[in-house]
Formats: structure tokens, sequence, C-alpha cells
């Protein structure tokens, strides 16, 4: 009766086993994170994976030693001959392949939760197995490769950033679609353009700004564009002074040049300006601003 007991009890030592590592080691790494919530443990085994594997593997392998060990003696004392040793093994194969391996590992599949804590029997064991493990390894200066993950901190930095993770995505799906459309239908109507003449005044430049909050304005001569005005080289600068000098060089595309063209131009060059030319001839101006807009037109974009 006892041989029968112990049988039993490592066979279903054997069966929890499979069917724990199976459960534990199907489940993603979002999965873990939510369960972990509900079976406090799984917290510390999935920092240690390594030595859980090996832990359940090594009691895995002593239970179905047991098992083997209990049944050659439930067989001796039936008093099977020595003629049927070959049908105690096959016995025994299909006993383990079956009801220690294929049947648990099915179950978890339904039943994880259940399997991942039963494991709760198992955690002091598995406790003391990690202390001589990890004192063993020192001692013999063995170094153990910990694969390990830090889930929980990326997850927590999702979760308080998800809205400006979401506001970004938007923004990239959107420049993705519009990035090859040509830069013409970025560009302000030409008839709308806020501009100063060569040869004004400081304190004209000031005036636009001020009316249109505009800091880079296209200098024209003649009807065609000579430079590119910054407001900031005009802080200090006695407004009576001519803006000619602090005009500087502007950055120029062709008018059926793509988005994504123009934008790795203003990346390359640190420019917020460009000037559109069709046929050598100049058509309309561009500003990052113009850009982004664009994007951003029709997207929910919240706290932007």
């Amino acid at each position: 009766m006892l041989y029968i007991s112990l049988f039993l009890l490592f066979s279903f030592c054997s069966f929890l086993m499979s069917g724990i590592e199976t459960s534990f080691f199907s489940l993603s790494e979002f999965e873990l994170h939510k369960l972990s919530k509900k079976i406090n443990f799984l917290k510390e085994i999935s920092k240690n994976k390594n030595i859980f594997l090996f832990f359940l593997i090594s009691l895995n392998t002593f239970a179905n030693v047991g098992i083997v060990v209990f049944a050659n003696n439930i067989f001796s004392l039936i008093g099977l001959g020595d003629y049927l040793k070959i049908l105690e093994v096959f016995f025994l194969l299909l006993y383990i392949l079956f009801l220690c391996e294929i049947l648990p590992k099915t179950l978890s599949i339904y039943k994880k939760n259940l399997f991942l804590k039963s494991f709760y029997f198992f955690l002091p064991l598995f406790k003391v197995f990690k202390i001589i493990l990890k004192i063993f390894l020192k001692e013999k200066n063995i170094k153990i490769k910990k694969i390990e993950t830090d889930f929980d901190s990326i997850y927590d930095f999702l979760e308080e950033h998800k809205e400006s993770i979401e506001n970004e995505f938007l923004f990239l799906k959107s420049y993705s679609e519009l990035k090859d459309v040509k830069i013409f239908e970025f560009s302000q109507q030409p008839e709308k353009i806020i501009s100063i003449k060569k040869g004004s005044l400081v304190k004209d430049a000031i005036s636009i700004y001020r009316e249109k909050n505009f800091s880079r304005i296209p200098v024209f001569e003649n009807g065609k564009p000579v430079g590119v005005l910054y407001l900031k080289d005009l802080l200090f600068k006695d407004e009576m002074e001519k803006i000619d000098k602090y005009s500087k060089d502007f950055e120029r595309v062709d008018y059926e040049s793509r988005l994504y063209e123009v934008f790795n131009l203003m990346i390359n060059k640190k420019t917020h300006i460009v000037l559109i030319f069709k046929d050598n001839d100049f058509y309309s101006i561009v500003t990052l601003e113009d850009i982004i807009n664009k994007i951003l037109k029709g997207l929910k974009i919240t706290n932007v």
C-alpha cells in the first residue's frame, strides 16, 4: 500500500511540474504582468526564469525516477516474471508519456491559472533550491547568464505616457502617408505671402513681426526674392537702420520636390523656411510650421 501511495504521489508531482512549466513559459510578457498582480510569487519567478526552469526539470526528473522505482517494487510484489520486464518498461514509458507529459501540458492550455497557483505548495522548496544553487554557483565560481526583463518598468512607462506615445504614433502615421506628396501642396498661396522690400528699415520688419508674429520674413526686390530676414538678428538694432545687411541667403527647392526631401533639407540646413521655384521662377514659400499643420490636420492630437 505504501508503494502505491508513493507511486501516486510522485506521479502527481510529475503531472504538476509538466503543467506548471507549460503554463508559465507559454505566457506572453503582457499576460505575465497581468497575472503577477493576482499571483504574487510570479513576479519573483519571472526574475529567476533560468533557475525556475532548472528547478522544474530537476523536480520532474526526480519524480519520474521515483515513479520508475516504486513501479518496479509494485511489479515485484505482484510477482511478474523476468520475461514480462519488457511489458513493464513499455507500460511505464506509456504511463509517463501520457499521464505525466501529454495530459498535463494539454490541460495547462485551458487551466493556466490553476496550474500556476498550484506552484504555491512548491514555493518554499523553490526558495531553498534557489539559495543553494546560487551559493553553489558562487563557490564554484560559475557564472550563469540571466535572461531577465525590465518589462514592469517599461509597461509602467507606457501606461504613464500612453497619450503622448499615441499622439506621436498618429503624427508619424500621417507623415508616412504624406511624405511623397509634392511640396507645393504645403505652400502658402503666393498672394498671401507676407514679405518685406529690400532697403526697408528695421522698424518696418519689427512692425510686421508685431502684427503677424512671423519670425522669418522673405526679402524681395523688384518682385523677386533676394533673401530671408530673421527677426532674432534685429534685436537691439537701430530701428532706423536698413535691413539689407541682416538679410541671409535662402534655401530653394523645386516645385515638384517631395515632402520628405524638403524635410531632410530643413534638418540638414537647420532652417525653418524654404522658397519654392517653378521653372526657375519664384512660386511660393513653405515653412516648417506649414508642414506640421498639414500633417496634424484632421488628427485628434491632444496636449500638443
